[in-house]
């Protein structure tokens, strides 16, 4: 565990020293909140919702999602689609 995370502190850092992006998949909602600065959430292959700023963004919320029992409409999502 102390490994685990000495990396993804790391890798987020070093992220955000040079300017890029860094992809991360995870079930792990704790995890997901704590290094995003932003969220896609996926179910069944597509995008469910999109969290431009994922500080404003509760456990709850995000696990309706990625259980799928919410989905944004391609509207809510266009800024995403968008970069495709």
């Amino acid at each position: 565990v102390g490994t685990a995370e000495m990396i993804r502190k790391t890798i987020v850092r070093k992220s955000r020293e040079e300017g890029t992006a860094t992809l991360l998949i995870s079930a792990d909602l704790n995890e997901v909140l704590e290094v995003s600065d932003s969220l896609i959430v996926m179910h069944n292959g597509r995008i469910a919702a999109y969290f431009p700023d994922a500080s404003k963004v509760t456990e709850e919320e995000l696990g309706e999602y990625m259980l799928g029992v919410k989905t944004m409409s391609p509207e809510e999502v266009k800024e995403v689609a968008d970069c495709e």
